[in-house]
């Protein structure tokens, strides 16, 4: 369930476009990979996410499915050119040399920079959020963390 918290930020921030193309949505992440039941899923199986802006953060969230794949789009980029493992996916713009990445498996965000990928790959960089919609509500607020 997504948290009252992040409603509230949504809809301060104009965000809280509800998705209308949900089989394609849903597609999407089955193709990804994700699970339906994550947090990832559950935000991206309601939103359309491409109006979401950030003031702690560069990096913009990119959409699931229409007008272009941007997720698959990002996440092939990261793991054909930076050689991202494959349990991770690139949800936001990667502009310049980092990203936000999703594991797919544990739900996780890491704040990648390509300058640690060695470190990243090996397992010496934790995780900076425990889930989605921690990630979302700090990227969503005004609170540099």
């Amino acid at each position: 369930m997504i948290p009252f918290e992040l409603l509230k930020l949504l809809k301060m921030k104009e965000a809280d476009t509800l998705r209308t193309d949900k089989d394609a949505a849903k597609q999407a992440l089955i193709e990804l990979g994700v699970p339906l039941d994550s947090e990832f899923a559950e935000f991206y199986l309601k939103y359309y996410s491409p109006d979401m802006v950030s003031t702690v953060s560069n990096e913009y969230i990119v959409e699931l499915t229409s007008p272009s794949e941007q997720i698959a789009t990002g996440t092939k980029f990261v793991h054909e050119v930076w050689g991202v493992p494959e349990n991770y996916i690139c949800f936001t713009s990667c502009q310049g040399e980092g990203g936000y990445l999703l594991d797919r498996l544990t739900g996780k965000v890491w704040d990648f920079d390509l300058a640690n990928r060695n470190e990243f790959i090996t397992g010496n960089i934790p995780a900076k959020w425990n889930g989605f919609f921690e990630f979302l509500i700090w990227y969503l607020s005004d609170i540099e963390k």
